[in-house]
Formats: C-alpha cells, sequence, structure tokens
C-alpha cells in the first residue's frame, strides 16, 4: 500500500541531492524516526514500513518522497524489491542506498559513496558498492569477506584501511548502493530466506554471473546488528531474537541447497551450527524459546533439503 502520493503523480517536490535512498522500517522507536527524518530533509527517500501496524510518523512521512507498508511481506528482502521495483519503474535513478533503520550514516556518506562511485570503470560489472561498517554492539569494524578459487578470506580492516577500494563477494545490505541494472540482471533479492542471508546470497549470485561487489574501506558507516552480544570467555557472539535464530537455523540449509552458493561457505556454516546451537540455547535469555525455534528451523531446513 502507498501511503503516500499517488503513483503516478509527476515529481515535483524531490530535493535537489541526486541521491536516493530506502529505507527498512520495523517497528522504530522515536530517536530512529527522529534520525531519519533529518536525512529525508536533505535526500530523496523511500520509506518501506514493514511492521506489522503502519509505524512512520506523519512528519516524516511528510518529508519523504514515498512511503509503502509492506507489513514484513517477504521481510527484508520484499521490502528492498518494491522499493527498488518502483524506483526502477519509475526511472528515477541507475543507483540507489540501502538501509534498515538500525544504520547510523554520516551526513557526509552519500556524497562520499557517489563519489567514489564516479570514478569506478564504466566497463566493469559492478552490482553493489558498500562502506565498511562498525559493529556497536560488537564494537569492532566488521571483516571484508571475499572468495576466491572456493576458498573464504577475511580482510581484516586493519590491513585494508589505506586502500581505496577491496573486492568482496558479499556484504550486508545496509549502506550499500546498488546498480539498478544489474539488479534487474541478477535478478530480486530471495523473498523465500526473508531475513538471515538474503544479503550473502544475492551477493553470491552476482558473483557466480560475473558481477563485482566493491567495498570503499575509507567510508566507515556505524550500525547495529541484533540484540545485545553473548560474552563467552574472551569471545563476543552476536544474539539475536528466538524468531531471528529460527530463521539462521532454517536458511543455512535453504543456501545448502543453491548450486551458485559457494561450497567453502557451505562448510563454514555447517561446521558453526554445533556451536551456536549451545552457545544460544545455554547462554542467552530465552533458553527454552531459543532452543525450540533452533530445532524447529533446522527441521523445516531439512525438509526443504529433502525436495
Amino acid at each position: 500500500m502507498i501511503s503516500k502520493k499517488k503513483q503516478l503523480m509527476p515529481l515535483i517536490t524531490l530535493n535537489s541531492n541526486p541521491c536516493w535512498i530506502i529505507v527498512v522500517f520495523f517497528e522504530p522507536d522515536q530517536s530512529c524516526q527522529k534520525f531519519w527524518l533529518a536525512i529525508a530533509q536533505e535526500h530523496n527517500i523511500i520509506i518501506i514500513d514493514n511492521s506489522a501496524n503502519y509505524s512512520t510518523s506523519r512528519e516524516l512521512e511528510k518529508s519523504a518522497q514515498y512511503t509503502f507498508h509492506n507489513a514484513n511481506k517477504g521481510g527484508i528482502a520484499g521490502a528492498l524489491n518494491q522499493g527498488l521495483t518502483y524506483i526502477r519503474d519509475h526511472g528515477l535513478s541507475e543507483w540507489c542506498c540501502l538501509f534498515d533503520q538500525d544504520s547510523r550514516p554520516s551526513f557526509s556518506f552519500f556524497s562520499s559513496m557517489l563519489n567514489q562511485i564516479s570514478l569506478i570503470n564504466e566497463k566493469d560489472k559492478v552490482a553493489l558498492c558498500a562502506p565498511v561498517y562498525y559493529e556497536t554492539n560488537l564494537q569492532k569494524i566488521a571483516d571484508v569477506i571475499e572468495i576466491t578459487n572456493n576458498k573464504l578470506k577475511r580482510h581484516k580492516y586493519s590491513d585494508i584501511k589505506d586502500l581505496n577500494i577491496v573486492n568482496a563477494t558479499y556484504t550486508i545490505t545496509s549502506g550499500s548502493v546498488i546498480n539498478l541494472s544489474a539488479w534487474d540482471a541478477i535478478g530480486h533479492y530471495d523473498e523465500a530466506l526473508f531475513l538471515d542471508f538474503v544479503d550473502i546470497e544475492w551477493g553470491m549470485r552476482a558473483s557466480s554471473i560475473g558481477y563485482k561487489i566493491i567495498v570503499f574501506p575509507r567510508i566507515i558507516m556505524q550500525h547495529t546488528l541484533g540484540d545485545n552480544p553473548i560474552k563467552l570467555w574472551f569471545y563476543t557472539f552476536p544474539n539475536h531474537s528466538s524468531k531471528r535464530h529460527y530463521l539462521y537455523f532454517r536458511n543455512v540449509f535453504l543456501m545448502i541447497k543453491k548450486r551458485h552458493v559457494f561450497l567453502s561457505w557451505k562448510k563454514k556454516e555447517l561446521i558453526k551450527l554445533i556451536p551456536r546451537i549451545f552457545i544460544y540455547s545455554f547462554f542467552s535469555k530465552n533458553n527454552i524459546n531459543n532452543i525450540r525455534s533452533i530445532f524447529l528451523g533446522m527441521f523445516d531446513g531439512l525438509k526443504f533439503l529433502k525436495r
């Protein structure tokens, strides 16, 4: 459902800034909406509200170019597909920034990303560009993942911080800038995955047909992933809701069946299942719900493998 501006209305109130942004909301709080309101006043934003009940404030709705109430249909994948389809069908932009509500880009972020993109060789088949991101819960800058010759390599920030670009096989969607023509060629985000691995699957699908994923190490974005992490001895593990645990364990098996997903990635995810089951079952607050969600997710995932 479009809650602002009819689909065929002429675009008469666009911001002069050329950047188009899709932001996916899910029950956003007041501080979240306040942050994106400031961005919307400077940039052209499409808000996809994935909340069960429409949660976007009237003030933000007025500042955004368009707002949709997706009601979590297809999860984050469905929301992104809806926004990108709208931009493509209306010829609004060749590139588009993608965010979920938990990212906090600086005001210079957008111009920095577009400046870097403008330097890319047009002959390169670039599907998506992204910054490195500082994970606030884990308090570190995430590694950049590249798979070459079916070997998974982690580029640590300390090793790449002075480079202009680094090739990646996949990266998180939030904060990325997607090439609309590449998205058309590669295909929509996989709504069957709903949330977990949506960005990883699309990145590997892009890589499998010769498209590039590029990361700019000199541009850093702040992002919050999941709930408060679990600290165990010298290690810190990301933590999520029981529903998210279900999706993670189910989606591992959905990913295993996909031919374009690299074998090295499949092996590493299968190896990580046992310690994750142990940690999330015995060292999280909602132990019983987590155990139930984990094994239900694995059961549903194994059923999918048998099809």
